[in-house]
């Protein structure tokens, strides 16, 4: 084991990460990290020679700020039975190690994918764009490829990075029918070195994208939303009354007496949802809700004095997706803040990568604001929320003891 003194080390947005055990996986020590804010890239080091991990690794964070609260917050935390080292990286010892300058790991957004890039390096370079950029990448390839479809053939043959960049895009905006993602993937997804997308059925998927990306809306401006709640009963009465039991369900939504409840082993916790503030993601919690989709879904993450995270049907964590079909978009304002215990708030991989899963907070949790989307609070079931909270977990924070939300219901 090789162990870093990081005494004195300028602050920079890169940690280095120590003690870690032989047989950790760089996502497992995403999903540690994660909690201080999002990841550029973490990269773990290898012996040239013998394949044979080295015990440490990298995490590149988007600024030193977020470094610093990893630092401060994360030190210590528990990884497969490890306490993981956290603190400042030597500039020199990032550039022995991954021949770079020293100010990257090597993945940054925006750089050009190589074409030997794992998969999943595609889809969290791809996560960290917003919709706009994402869409944009598949309506630029579609007209691409309706002007020139066998060069856009060959060009999805030969650059592995640019095809799973794609399949991620048109993935996380729910513009593909999901069995064409099915069968674009095919059983190999994820893996690395990546497999070619079959160019017959990526370039039949981009024009289906590029349609459905024209017919696409966004929910209503959330200031349009607000001016709802100033109509009177008297001007809602001169409205044809399909379009007034509309306007009325839609106000009962902004004014907050819409909520769910999620009947979990410990008990009910019933959640106010902040519509007038973060409408799509309340409309898609609620939605979920309603359908079943929460149905004994397991509390698969519990931290101390931290927060209990569900959501994901997998169980795993990595599992869950929107009723838009694929990732949404962050709304996050100035309003809403991780103030303290009760609050519910989306989990996400990174910017705009919302899909089912969310916590519930135990404590305040400012270093989140600006990272994560509140949408709600804990309206009457606090106690169980604790209880929850207080289980006893694992090295990797899941519970030992399976606690589950049994159905949520929506009024």
């Amino acid at each position: 084991m090789e162990y870093h003194n990081w005494h004195n080390v300028p602050e920079s947005n890169i940690v280095f990460l120590g003690n870690v055990a032989y047989n950790t996986t760089e996502e497992q020590l995403r999903k540690m990290l994660e909690l201080a804010g999002p990841v550029v890239d973490i990269k773990l080091v290898f012996d040239p020679q013998t394949g044979r991990a080295k015990g440490y690794g990298f995490c590149q964070y988007p600024d030193a700020n977020i470094a610093a609260s990893a630092i401060k917050n994360l030190n210590d935390h528990l990884v497969d039975g490890r306490n993981i080292k956290v603190g400042y990286a030597d500039r020199k010892r990032v550039q022995r190690s991954f021949n770079t300058d020293g100010t990257t790991l090597g993945s940054v957004p925006g750089e050009a994918v190589s074409r030997s890039i794992g998969s999943l390096q595609v889809a969290r370079l791809v996560d960290e764009l917003g919709d706009a950029e994402r869409r944009t990448l598949i309506e630029q390839f579609a007209q691409f490829a309706r002007a020139n479809p066998q060069e856009a053939r060959e060009e999805l043959a030969k650059n592995r990075g640019l095809a799973w960049a794609l399949v991620r895009a048109m993935e996380s905006e729910g513009v593909v029918d999901p069995g064409r993602i099915a069968e674009i993937k095919g059983a190999g997804y994820p893996q690395a070195p990546v497999p070619v997308p079959p160019p017959e059925a990526m370039a039949m998927a981009a024009a289906e994208a590029e349609a459905m990306v024209d017919e696409t809306s966004e929910i209503d401006n959330v200031d349009v939303l607000r001016q709802l709640l100033s109509l009177t009963d008297e001007q809602l009465a001169q409205l044809p009354e399909d379009h007034r039991k509309q306007i009325v369900e839609l106000k009962q939504q902004l004014q907050g007496s819409i909520s769910v409840q999620l009947h979990t082993t410990l008990g009910t916790i019933t959640i106010e949802l902040y519509w007038a503030l973060a409408p799509r993601t309340c409309h898609n919690f609620y939605q979920l809700a309603k359908q079943g989709y929460y149905k004994n879904v397991l509390f698969h993450r519990v931290i101390p004095d931290f927060m209990i995270q569900t959501g994901d049907p997998t169980g795993t964590g990595r599992g869950g997706a929107s009723v838009y079909g694929g990732k949404f978009a962050d709304e996050i304002t100035k309003e809403l803040k991780h103030t303290g215990a009760g609050v519910v708030s989306m989990a996400n991989s990174g910017k705009d990568t919302n899909g089912s899963q969310f916590f519930i907070t135990l404590a305040p949790t400012p270093h989140l604001d600006g990272k994560h989307t509140v949408f709600g609070r804990v309206k009457t079931g606090i106690k169980v929320v604790q209880k929850i909270g207080g289980v006893e977990t694992d090295g990797n924070d899941r519970p030992r003891e399976s606690v589950k939300i049994l159905r949520a219901e929506a009024d």
